[in-house]
């Protein structure tokens, strides 16, 4: 069971098969003085491939300054950097907005990745709705194109600013 990212250390990325020092790019062993409390569902193989992926990066986001954004982003979620933004991939149906959405999930783990819509978060009645990003790695808002109205809590969040967080029952 992959578990959720807590406990984490800067300047190490844990994989299965290791901890990533993230100064050099070298595998060490797991080790409880490190901290980590989990690990992404995959090992770290420095010499992988992902043609496939490189395939989709280039065919769906359209040129490469928004590839070198995605991959950024993609970065920033598994190191945890802050960036102070968040990623918006919109555009009409069939263009590969689900896959990308699959493919970010899928490098952080499900167990890292919230779900919801902006609606839900912004609507100040909806107490819970913040809880279950406590802890998550990325948060996916879908169908959000006909959303209009404030993004306070979502401005709060890719700030880094504390977010109450109410728990039913507790």
């Amino acid at each position: 069971i992959e578990p959720a990212a807590t406990g984490d250390t800067p300047g190490l990325l844990p994989f299965r098969n290791g901890c990533l020092v993230l100064d050099d790019l070298h595998l060490i062993p797991h080790d409880p003085a490190h901290g980590n409390t989990w690990a992404l569902p995959y090992d770290y193989d420095p010499a992988a491939a992902c043609p496939g992926i490189e395939a989709l990066l280039i065919d769906r986001p359209g040129d490469q300054a928004a590839v070198a954004v995605f991959r950024a982003f993609c970065r920033s979620l598994l190191t945890r950097e802050r960036l102070k933004c968040f990623l918006e991939i919109t555009g009409p149906s069939n263009t590969g907005k689900s896959v990308l959405g699959n493919l970010l999930r899928a490098l952080v783990g499900e167990k890292n990745t919230a779900a919801g819509t902006l609606q839900r978060l912004e609507d100040r009645a909806q107490r819970f709705e913040t809880a279950k990003l406590v802890g998550k790695r990325l948060a996916i808002f879908s169908e959000c194109q006909d959303y209009s109205g404030r993004l306070e809590v979502l401005k709060a969040l890719t700030g880094g600013d504390s977010i109450g967080a109410e728990i039913k029952g507790g």
